[in-house]
């Protein structure tokens, strides 16, 4: 930029030259410019603009500014300077004002406009700085994203920009990576790399030139170019900098291993490790790890695993847990290798030791839980190594293993196979076992009773206890839960029932919850939480009927603690959802609504798709309505109905529409509640007046009666009534709604009252009006309202007193403006115009709420002339002038500006602002100010002109207020230049055309006073 800022300079600096000696101005802040004196030079623009009258001097000076303005900073300065050239394409500078731009666009990363301002700016092809602009058009195209312009423009214009190397080097670079983006054939890669190589130092290096070696190797190893990439990474890694060396070094890490090279990727991988150890160091390490185990360097492989863990990239925790699975299992650690990856096997097939290899690996993986894995494992073992002496234990585990799985089938089948293969086996009895088992699993719990009944007596206590279990839980499972009962007993013993027996535990106190027990089940299903742990099976489903019967037992706060507890425990339980809106309800039954809506939210935003998402939106809007959002209210309710079905959309239906009304959507309200009655019915007429439907609220209200609704619903539906009767001419019917209403301790009380007043200030009634609306001035929400109609009825009284009282010191919100404004008026007319000029400022800081602004500034200075404070009243009549030119009162306080003036002792400089109105205004303000350019210029002792001034009045305006006052001032002027005659015969004049004024009495004084002969000579001015 400062290269293009030299040549504009230099430009427009001739053209100064040779500017006429009038414009100083100009040429001053040309050579501030040249000496780099910024700030002056923006001044001394500024000061030039307001008096240049040619457009080609207008925009140098523009173009200048802008200049002035980037060099400081202020782009946004600059920018409208630009924005405000006036000659266009003619303009000398044109090319370098659109370069200009160009880079305050760029500066402020507007990029979409700076793309779009050095579209323009390139079409100067003879510019000194065309290039950098070129190349500036191609990275704003990137950089807005507009990648397939980028690659278009760049490849329309690089031939050109190649006398400009560092131009050509950078839009190379940017157009590249633009092409990267839009690569999708590996010759757009290629592409990409020649581009990035042109973006390259010829000699030495820069950070721009490294940033292109990096992505040409990118492009080049995309493009299947391997070697050339290897090559080129291998060049960033020895030339680059320390910015890209690390990236170089990963990315060559990565090809040379790709390419099996892994010996080599390691030592690249090691220096980086070692040179730039806070790089990507989980990255680093995992690929470390990799290239070390492909060199079989198994135990640096692992630490490496181990310290990429610890790094803490949760994008590799997968790749790292995987390939420290290998790790360990080529370190011969199959409980770990089981935790981390069932694939080992596969990586050692042909192992001598594939027999123990393949049996342990099973053991891990049913260890880890893997049962489907371990099974097959098993399964493989057995197939290759059928006589082997784990055999028996191998096949037992499959069955044990295909149950667990909940293959009942499978397990079945293989417990048969073992105790047909193995009867004298020490298991043969556990596969008996098991064989009920997966009979109990698959729901024939008549044929698992009958097998756990044939082993509760058998010698192996342990296993007799486990069928005893199981056939409790058998019999559980037919209902018969007497019997069941006796058994589940014997094998649990409550906090010390073995862990193996807890779900009897859960399963008694179940019984006790279906038999309605609540005590009980409270109990059972604590101790068995208590039990099995939080991460027992079942514990989330316990804790919840727990909490239920809490609930049962209205014991809420106990409920909220368990329901707390259950959702910290398991947020991801199937159950979690019916706890979540348990827990809501419960704090709704305390009526404790913050809380109760936390948890409703909570509840949609993690179980939105469940049964319980319509009810918890019902909920939330009710709890809206309570708080006064009727809009949320009024919106959740439609959720529920949308997603509850037609029954609970029914059911809503009237709290729906409420909400509706009370959110503003009247209309949505009247609708939904169509053909419905009772208090629909009348909610149906608040909605239908609401609206604005009138006259359809009446018909529909005629023969329903309040007396069935409840006091809320009948206030609201007779004030309805009594508004929709108002807007359908039924003012008389209205009127007597509305004085009921407004005598009744209703909620609508002061609502009617404000109506009602507003029926009697249409009739003129101001006094009952004001009498009404008096006594609600301090209600909470009505009383501004209130208070502002009152003293709008009092001041039409012209009870200026009392709309002060009214007024004075209150706060009315919305309404603050107005009132402000009747309060000025009231005051000025009391004669109080400093107060009053306080109250207009007020209603001035309010304008667009009710207030006139320009009436405001009108009466501001009236109030300060009023109070003789001149200079302020000047100032309020000059901010009118100021803010509304175009207005048809300009007039106004054109002449309150000449009266400040005048009487601030300055009649000369009062009398422009006088000529203005007399020249271009009609009417008696003309005529006025007609008459004091005649009693400025008396003031100024300059009498003939004076009188030419006054007669003007009646000669030009004929106004009798004024023209009266013109004549007898105009005779005071012929007396001070000791023309008595004249004098006389103006105020003959008045007496004998304005008679019945003042003026024509003190015209008989002064008459009387020059009688003698000769008369009396008089100066100074009167009046």
């Amino acid at each position: 930029m400062r290269a293009l800022l030299a040549i504009a300079v230099v430009a427009f600096l001739t053209h100064a030259t040779l500017a006429q000696d009038g414009d100083r101005s100009l040429r001053t802040a040309n050579g501030l410019l040249q000496r780099g004196l910024h700030a002056e030079a923006a001044a001394e623009y500024t000061t030039a603009l307001r008096s240049l009258d040619n457009a080609a001097s207008r925009d140098e000076a523009r173009y200048g500014l802008a200049m002035s303005q980037y060099s400081l900073g202020r782009d946004a300065e600059a920018l409208r300077a630009l924005s405000e050239l006036e000659t266009g394409s003619r303009f000398q500078f044109r090319a370098d004002a659109d370069v200009l731009r160009t880079h305050l666009y760029f500066r402020q990363k507007d990029y979409a406009r700076a793309a779009d301002a050095a579209t323009a700016a390139i079409a100067h092809r003879d510019h000194a700085a065309w290039a950098g602009t070129a190349s500036l058009l191609v990275e704003s195209l990137h950089r807005a994203g507009r990648h397939e312009q980028a690659v278009e423009k760049y490849a329309e214009l690089d031939d050109r920009m190649t006398n400009d190397r560092d131009a050509y080097r950078r839009a190379s670079y940017f157009a590249g990576l633009s092409r990267s983006i839009q690569a999708k054939r590996e010759r757009d890669h290629a592409q990409a790399a020649q581009w990035f190589e042109r973006a390259l130092p010829p000699r030495g290096r820069d950070d721009l030139g490294d940033l292109a070696m990096l992505q040409q190797a990118q492009s080049l190893r995309r493009a299947g170019r391997t070697a050339d990439a290897i090559s080129t990474y291998e060049r960033a890694v020895a030339r680059g900098g320390e910015k890209i060396k690390p990236d170089a070094m990963l990315q060559l890490a990565s090809v040379l291993r790709a390419q099996g090279r892994s010996g080599e990727a390691a030592n690249v991988l090691r220096s980086l490790a070692d040179d730039f150890g806070r790089h990507q160091p989980a990255r680093v390490q995992f690929e470390l790890g990799l290239a070390l185990l492909d060199i079989d360097e198994v135990s640096e492989a692992a630490r490496a695993f181990d310290r990429a863990e610890r790094a803490g990239d949760a994008e590799l925790t997968d790749d790292i847990a995987y390939w420290r699975a290998k790790a360990d299992l080529r370190q011969d650690r199959p409980g770990d290798a089981a935790e981390r990856l069932r694939n080992a096997i596969r990586q050692h097939s042909n192992s001598p030791l594939a027999a123990e290899m393949q049996y342990d690996l099973a053991i891990a993986l049913q260890r880890s839980g893997d049962t489907s894995a371990a099974s097959r494992a098993f399964e493989q073992f057995l197939s290759a190594h059928p006589d082997h002496a784990m055999a028996p234990d191998a096949l037992y585990a499959r069955a044990s293993l295909a149950l667990d799985a909940g293959d009942t089938e499978m397990a079945a089948s293989l417990a048969s196979q073992f105790n047909a293969m193995y009867s004298r086996h020490p298991l043969a009895t556990n596969a008996r076992f098991l064989q009920g088992e997966a009979a109990y699993r698959r729901g024939e719990y008549r044929a698992a009773a009958t097998a756990f009944a044939g082993l509760i007596e058998g010698e192996d206590v342990a296993l007799a206890q486990q069928a005893r279990y199981r056939l409790g839980m058998s019999l559980h499972a037919q209902g018969q839960n007497e019997e069941a009962t006796k058994h589940l007993r014997a094998v649990t013993d409550g906090l010390r029932t073995r862990s193996e027996f807890l779900p009897a535990l859960f399963t008694l106190a179940e019984i006790a919850f279906d038999a309605g027990d609540w005590p009980d089940a409270e109990r059972g299903f604590g101790q068995y939480v208590q039990a099995v742990g939080d991460e027992g099976d079942g514990a989330d489903a316990a804790t919840m009927k727990r909490a239920l019967a809490q609930l049962r037992q209205n014991n809420t706060s106990d409920a909220i603690e368990t329901l707390d507890s259950f959702l910290a425990t398991w947020p991801g339980s199937t159950h979690a959802a019916h706890a979540q809106f348990e827990l809501a309800q419960a704090y709704v039954s305390l009526g404790d609504d913050a809380r109760a809506e936390r948890a409703f939210d909570r509840l949609l935003e993690r179980h939105g798709d469940t049964r319980f998402a319509p009810y918890a939106l019902r909920h939330l809007a009710a709890i809206a309505s309570r708080a006064g959002d009727a809009q949320r209210a009024a919106r959740l309710y439609e959720q529920a109905a949308d997603r509850g079905g037609s029954e609970l959309a029914n059911d809503i239906a009237l709290d729906r529409a409420r909400a509706l009304v009370n959110a503003g959507q009247p209309g949505d309200a009247a609708s939904l509640l169509r053909n419905m009655e009772g208090p629909a019915r009348a909610w149906r007429v608040i909605a239908l007046s609401r609206a604005g439907q009138h006259a359809d609220a009446v018909k529909l209200a005629n023969g329903l009666g309040a007396s069935s609704l409840d006091a809320d619903t009948a206030s609201l539906y007779q004030y309805a009534l009594a508004t929709s009767l108002r807007n359908t001419g039924e003012t008389q019917r209205a009127s007597q709604v509305l004085a009921t209403l407004a005598t009744s301790q209703v909620p609508t009380s002061a609502n009617a009252a404000i109506d009602l007043a507003d029926l009697l200030i249409a009739s003129k009634d101001y006094a009952r009006a004001a009498n009404l609306l008096e006594p609600i001035a301090s209600h909470d929400s009505l009383g501004s309202t209130a208070t502002y109609k009152a003293a709008w009825a009092r001041y039409q009284l012209n009870d200026h007193r009392k709309v002060v009282a009214l007024l004075e010191d209150k706060d009315l919100g919305e309404l603050t403006g107005p009132g402000a404004m009747l309060l000025g008026e009231s005051l000025l007319a009391l004669k109080r115009g400093r107060e009053a000029a306080q109250q207009f400022e007020v209603a001035l800081d309010k304008t667009g709420e009710g207030v006139d602004p320009e009436a405001a500034l009108l009466r501001l200075g009236e109030a300060h002339a009023a109070a003789q404070d001149w200079r302020k009243s000047q100032a309020a009549y000059e901010r009118h002038r100021r803010e509304h030119d175009k207005s048809p009162r300009w007039y106004m306080a054109e002449f309150g500006i000449g009266w400040a003036l005048e009487n601030a002792g300055k009649p000369r400089e009062a009398m422009p602002h006088y000529r203005a109105v007399a020249d271009k205004h009609k009417g008696d303000t003309a005529a006025r100010a007609q008459f004091q350019l005649g009693e400025c210029l008396f003031a100024l002792n300059e009498h003939e002109e004076a009188v030419r001034e006054l007669l003007r009045v009646d000669i030009l305006h004929a106004s009798p207020t004024w023209s009266a006052a013109a004549l007898y001032e105009a005779g005071r002027c012929f007396e001070a230049m000791g023309k008595v005659g004249e004098a006389r015969a103006q105020y003959r004049a008045v007496q004998e055309r304005f008679g019945e004024s003042d003026w024509a009495k003190a015209a008989g004084e002064r008459l009387d006073a020059i009688a003698g002969p000769g008369g009396t000579r008089t100066s100074g001015r009167g009046g």
